[in-house]
């Protein structure tokens, strides 16, 4: 089976075996590059002075998870981060390029997020916090990816809120 990208100006494509694997086999211009990613479905990719960026959707059932990857000309990956929240859903939508190197997307809900693609990476220091959406796969490293959100989800703090009462009903009616 072969998911082709959605958008962008790569030549990417991520092809996925027969079973339930979470990881799909890149191929390049038709060329296996003998990488594998994380993920199902290429949503999209770009050309950037960095290298190739490669949106990649991964749908674990109740929980969605969204793959950036800066690979070099060589198809490694050089850098990487993860949006991924417990028990929520999500969908790439409103992707927009900005510049060369700017992005603009919305996952979860009518959250914004901004991406930044830097021309030399950058050391920093990256810690895991287990309800913070953004992921990294090494704490301290050197990342071209800069990703940070605009706005956070009504919805997600709707729910709150709504998670909030009844928790404050339910301890009212214990008097």
């Amino acid at each position: 089976m072969v998911d082709d990208a959605a958008s962008g100006d790569s030549g990417y494509t991520l092809r996925r075996g027969d079973g339930d694997a979470g990881a799909g086999r890149l191929f390049h211009e038709g060329r296996d590059t003998g990488q594998e990613l994380p993920g199902r479905w290429l949503e999209a990719q770009y050309s950037t002075p960095a290298g190739a960026l490669l949106f990649v959707i991964d749908d674990a059932l109740q929980e969605d998870s969204l793959g950036i990857y800066l690979l070099d000309g060589e198809h490694h990956i050089r850098d990487q981060a993860r949006l991924q929240r417990m028990y929520a859903t999500g969908r790439l939508r409103e992707l927009r390029r900005l510049e060369d190197t700017q992005f603009e997307f919305s996952f979860f809900g009518d959250d914004r997020w901004a991406l930044q693609v830097r021309g030399q990476p950058r050391t920093g220091l990256h810690l895991p916090f287990p309800l913070r959406e953004l992921h990294r796969e090494n704490w301290l490293g050197r990342h071209w990816l800069v990703l940070r959100r605009l706005r956070a989800s009504s919805a997600r703090y709707a729910a709150k809120a709504r998670e909030d009462r009844a928790d404050s009903a339910d301890s009212n009616n214990l008097h």
